[in-house]
């Protein structure tokens, strides 16, 4: 992957062309250094960034597209030659904040290592909202997800975003009006969840018992009672409780939102409880786990899956990236350019379903020493005995043992 920069204007004095190549959605390269699909592109004007694309597609020659361009080319007093040619791009990247990069004016390959990772994180931002976004459309469609993945995918990170998104409350995700998040675990119960009976002492001292609305009921009311705001529900762990029993006759009213369903449990003789459009519902799934049941079919219908899987490109690291890419050997081979299950993967698991995410190699900001210390302590103390726990749970075959043993930071 190349990093080009190429300035707003041709020469001093002259029009700025920035506009028009973004409403034209095209960038300029010079014939003697073509750009590849996926190059990144930085588009600046002085010392000021302005915008990333990425390269779509080969180069056209400006003069084989006379008739489209000729007039802004003259307008802009951009060369009309053969040795400038034109490329779609396939993104547009706005840079909202600016930073400032000294480099020689024209169209220049860009060498700092500081600049290109500044690109790609931006390009990656660019990619998770675009990625969010897209999930929120589903969510609006659906009503509830679940996001599916192996252990350190960020599946909780990524629920806590799009719970922000969809409410607009920013920051750390505490309890709120609209948000809330939960755990599930195997004792979890409809009881716990929906509405249940709650013993109490009354102020004569005698012990009463009380039907209560419980976490989702509550936050439905809520919701009910507020139309004009989105509400947002995270379940962590999500198929660690036996979902049946838990939700009980929502499964319905998850289906066929604003329709009362009738409780096995009545509040001043009235049993109905109803789940309103605007309560969204995000589970989080890890799919590593087999020790808990799997989602039966009613309740799956219920629900769109999203697959969240590891991503190297957000780990900065160098060593630690080494290190993720060594590990995922363990899960992993190519063949023919696709990805397959690795030798050490027993026959009925798919890598997907278990290969160690990015979070466990993503490390704090700070001087590379430090950050060299913390993944030693996270290969030895993190990495290394969940990927020993697989062998021992017949995840991993036996001869992965030693792979791991003598995994170690190069």
């Amino acid at each position: 992957m190349n990093y080009i920069k190429l300035g707003c204007n041709w020469g001093s004095n002259t029009p700025i062309y920035y506009d028009w190549l973004k409403s034209e959605n095209i960038i300029l390269g010079v014939s003697d250094n073509k750009y590849r699909v996926g190059d990144r592109v930085l588009i600046m004007n002085g010392y000021d960034t302005k915008a990333i694309a990425i390269v779509k597609g080969p180069p056209i020659s400006v003069t084989s597209s006379e008739k489209k361009y000729r007039n802004n080319f003259e307008k802009y007093q951009i060369p009309f030659e053969d040795w400038l040619d034109i490329y779609e791009s396939i993104i547009w990247i706005n840079i909202s904040v600016p930073f400032e990069y000294k480099l020689q004016a024209g169209i220049r390959n860009i060498q700092k290592e500081v600049v290109k990772r500044k690109i790609d994180s931006l390009v990656k931002d660019f990619y998770k909202m675009e990625d969010i976004k897209e999930m929120n459309d589903l969510l609006d469609y659906k009503k509830q997800i679940i996001l599916q993945g192996p252990p350190g995918t960020g599946k909780t990170y990524l629920a806590k975003e799009l719970a922000k998104q969809l409410t607009g409350e920013q920051g750390e995700l505490r309890e709120s009006e609209c948000r809330k998040l939960i755990q599930f675990h195997p004792s979890y119960s409809y009881e716990d969840f929906v509405r249940g009976i709650s013993v109490k002492t009354n102020e004569n001292g005698q012990v009463e018992y009380i039907t209560e609305n419980k976490l989702l009921a509550k936050f439905a009311e809520n919701a009910a009672n507020n139309k004009n705001a989105n509400y947002v529900l995270i379940i962590d762990e999500i198929n660690r409780a036996n979902l049946p029993s838990v939700l009980g006759e929502l499964i319905y009213a998850l289906e066929y939102r604003g329709e009362a369903v009738e409780s096995m449990y009545a509040i001043d003789d009235n049993n109905q409880i109803m789940i309103p459009p605007n309560l969204y519902i995000i589970g989080t799934m890890n799919t590593a786990d087999r020790s808990v049941g799997h989602i039966d079919y009613a309740i799956r219908r219920r629900f769109a899956f999203v697959d969240v899987l590891p991503d190297e490109s957000v780990i900065d690291n160098v060593k630690a990236k080494d290190l993720f890419n060594k590990v995922s050997e363990l899960f992993i081979k190519l063949e023919a350019g696709k990805k397959q299950n690795s030798e050490y993967l027993i026959s009925d698991i798919d890598y997907k379903d278990i290969q160690l995410g990015h979070s466990y190699f993503l490390l704090k900001n700070g001087k590379e020493e430090a950050q060299i210390k913390e993944l030693e302590l996270r290969l030895q103390y993190e990495i290394k005995p969940i990927l020993l726990e697989y062998v021992k749970d017949g995840i991993l075959q036996e001869d992965a043992r030693a792979f791991i043993n003598k995994l170690q930071i190069v």
